[in-house]
C-alpha cells in the first residue's frame, strides 16, 4: 500500500492508535496494525458501555494516557465544577476511558471540561477588555476636562480688560 506521489510516514513513538489521522490522510495510505498481542486491533468496536460507577481511584487511566495527563485529576476537576487548562492537551484518544474499570466516559467529561474552561477564559477576557475600555474612557474624559479648563484659563487671561 502507499501513495507513490506523496511523502508519508508515521512517527511510531508518537502514535497512540486513536485513528484521527485516517480521515485526514489525503492519500488514504495509512494502515494501522497492532504492535503487540496485548494491543487491540484498531477499528474493532469498543467494549459495550457499562453503567458508570464512581471513580475508585485505581489510577489505571494514568498510564493509559499517551500524552502523560492525569485523567483522574481532570475527572475530579470536572466533578468539582472547576476549570483546568491542562485538559486542552488531551487528544481525545479514549485510551483512559477504555482503561477505566468503573466505565466512566472520561473523554466526554474532558470535552465538557474544555467547553467550560473555554467559556471561563472568554468571560475573563471580556471582563478584561471591558475594564481596559472603561479605564481608557475615564482617562479620555479626564484629559478633556483638563484641556477644557486649560483653554478656559487661557481665554480668561487673554480677554480684554474693560476697566
Amino acid at each position: 500500500a502507499g501513495a507513490p506521489k506523496y511523502l508519508h510516514g508515521v512517527i511510531e513513538e508518537r502514535c497512540t492508535g486513536c485513528e484521527l489521522c485516517l480521515p485526514a490522510c489525503p492519500a488514504d495510505c495509512i494502515e494501522l496494525v497492532p504492535r503487540s498481542p496485548s494491543t487491540p486491533i484498531v477499528g474493532t468496536p469498543p467494549r459495550a458501555p457499562a453503567p458508570a460507577l464512581p471513580c475508585i481511584g485505581c489510577g489505571r487511566c494514568m498510564p493509559a494516557c499517551p500524552v502523560d495527563l492525569d485523567p483522574q485529576a481532570l475527572h475530579i476537576a470536572f466533578e468539582g465544577g472547576e476549570a483546568d487548562a491542562s485538559v486542552f492537551d488531551c487528544i481525545e484518544c479514549t485510551a483512559c476511558t477504555r482503561a477505566c474499570p468503573s466505565g466512566i466516559d472520561l473523554v466526554s467529561e474532558f470535552r465538557a471540561l474544555k467547553d467550560r474552561t473555554s467559556r471561563e477564559r472568554e468571560i475573563a477576557e471580556r471582563a478584561q477588555t471591558a475594564r481596559l475600555h472603561s479605564e481608557a474612557r475615564n482617562d479620555r474624559l479626564a484629559r478633556e476636562v483638563e484641556e477644557h479648563e486649560t483653554r478656559r484659563a487661557e481665554r480668561l487671561r487673554t480677554t480684554h480688560q474693560w476697566q
